[in-house]
């Protein structure tokens, strides 16, 4: 490798408002000297760059409503790909997730995985647990070198300026009424209508269930209420929470719940974790790696399906164990993770 390490990313910055881990990242990079460009079809015939570094490959090509269009867009990208291997761009994917949430066309997305995996030099894991599941996912992948980088936490990233009992005032909740939260975009793998159905087998009334995000569909919106049944102990905000709004919910949450029943890794989890929110999350991909990291104080596991048993022993586990005021989150710190990545990227391009 000669001059400046040059990365294009897909995405760098048009995507912070929905996620901002590729601009915490890329920050840290370019504070070491490196060239980060967005990657678009133009900026592919610009190079030649040193990396081209890929999050979520199919996130923007698939659209349910234009079969057609998705067919071309996959096809472009895969040439696009193909041609920036030849002129010597390395191609390096960070595993967010195995397989994309929404199942469209499974036949097309079969085809650009076995289209996408042989273009790889290398692959960036967030957890050991993942990199061993994407090699059995993936066995081309085992041929690879890999580096492992956990996923950052999202300290400094969103407002974070009330308090718990300010929080439960906006919310109208009693300060003396804790606080279950399920906070994200609601999808049928996230099981929020069970989630609601076992809450409110529970005997306990100092609790009130917060269910906070948009329904992917009017038909998941129906399924939720039709779940929550205008119970009292359940309030809903089935909208889009933006960035100046977490803070309202996760200051007021006593414990946060995850009842999904697929995960990979764990960006939900170190978000709530970040506003020092205990969590419980399912014993699946990088989460039980989590518990170890962070500890048992702060991540409570169980075993999917979650039942109204592992919510009452999480009721009681959130308010009796002791715990710090933050969440001992050292290894997620965006610093170190730069350098990792940087390190990373040199050895791939050299």
């Amino acid at each position: 490798m000669t001059g400046a390490l040059r990365i294009v990313a897909w995405p760098a910055h048009k995507k912070c408002y929905k996620n901002p881990y590729p601009c915490l990242l890329y920050s840290q990079l370019n504070r070491h000297g490196v060239d980060v460009r967005e990657f678009q079809f133009s900026s592919s015939l610009q190079g030649p760059f040193h990396i081209l570094h890929i999050h979520w490959p199919l996130e923007d090509l698939l659209d349910p409503n234009r079969p057609w269009q998705s067919r071309v867009k996959v096809l472009g990208v895969l040439l696009i790909l193909r041609y920036m291997r030849w002129r010597g761009t390395r191609l390096v994917w960070t595993i967010h997730n195995l397989q994309p949430h929404d199942a469209y066309f499974p036949t097309l997305q079969a085809w650009f995985w076995r289209q996408f995996i042989p273009l790889l030099h290398s692959y960036i894991s967030l957890s050991q647990t993942i990199a061993q599941q994407a090699q059995h996912h993936f066995p081309q992948l085992a041929r690879l070198p890999k580096c492992i980088i956990p996923h950052g936490h999202y300290r400094d990233a969103y407002p974070n300026d009330i308090d718990r009992a300010a929080a439960k005032a906006r919310l109208g909740i009693p300060v003396t009424t804790k606080v279950l939260l399920f906070l994200g975009l609601i999808r049928p793998y996230k099981n929020v209508p069970a989630l609601i159905k076992q809450f409110r087998h529970l005997p306990v009334y100092d609790w009130q269930l917060v269910v906070a995000g948009q329904p992917i569909s009017e038909t998941m919106a129906s399924q939720v209420q039709q779940a929550a049944n205008q119970d009292p102990r359940v309030q809903l905000h089935l909208d889009f929470i933006d960035n100046d709004r977490l803070q309202v919910f996760f200051n007021a949450a006593n414990l946060v719940v995850l009842p999904f029943s697929q995960i990979a890794n764990s960006g939900s989890a170190l978000l709530a974790l970040s506003y020092n929110c205990p969590i419980l999350v399912p014993s699946l991909g990088a989460l039980k790696e989590l518990q170890t990291q962070v500890g048992t104080s702060w991540v409570q596991t169980y075993q999917p399906d979650l039942n109204a048993s592992d919510l009452q022993r999480a009721l009681h586990w959130a308010i009796t164990t002791l715990r710090p005021a933050q969440a001992p989150l050292d290894p997620f710190e965006w610093s170190v993770i730069g350098r990792q990545t940087l390190a990373c990227f040199k050895a791939i391009a050299s």
